[in-house]
């Protein structure tokens, strides 16, 4: 992106010109999402659209860090999530079962989740927020909600 009225307007004000400008490639394109101030979102953030991924043996790889919603193997009334393969250093994933009807159950210490004990979600509802810390290699608990 080179700079124009976006950046002026938009951009500059967030994370100042030089912090923007040190972020830009010699081909004009931002090379992360890398905010060095403190951000204000004003009208609020969002995490993305809902992906869902099923359980294989245990285990699930997502391809991006955001909302997931999990489905049992099969279809199963319910499973264990073991491992949660992908993610970098960082990455936010806020999890659930897919629908009421499908309890998935995240296994503390089994597989790659590093959790205060298992935790059963048995509808959406039930959620819990999960960071990756790659020098572990494991994705550790946040937080948890048992909305049942």
């Amino acid at each position: 992106m080179q700079r124009s009225v976006f950046f002026d307007a938009i951009l500059a004000p967030l994370v100042g010109a030089a912090d923007w400008l040190a972020q830009l490639g010699a081909a004009g394109t931002a090379t992360a999402n890398t905010f060095t101030k403190k951000q204000t979102f004003s009208k609020g953030f969002s995490l993305g659209a809902l992906t869902v991924y099923t359980i294989a043996t245990g285990v699930i790889t997502i391809t991006a860090p955001g909302r997931l919603a999990i489905d049992t193997e099969g279809g199963a009334a319910t499973d264990d999530l073991d491992t949660i393969n992908g993610g970098s250093d960082g990455d936010v994933i806020i999890a659930g079962s897919v629908s009421v009807g499908r309890t998935v159950t995240f296994k503390d210490g089994t597989g790659n989740m590093r959790l205060a004990g298992d935790f059963t979600a048995t509808h959406f509802q039930d959620q819990i927020v999960l960071m990756y810390y790659g020098a572990i290699s494991a994705w550790v608990e946040l937080s948890r909600s048992d909305n049942a």
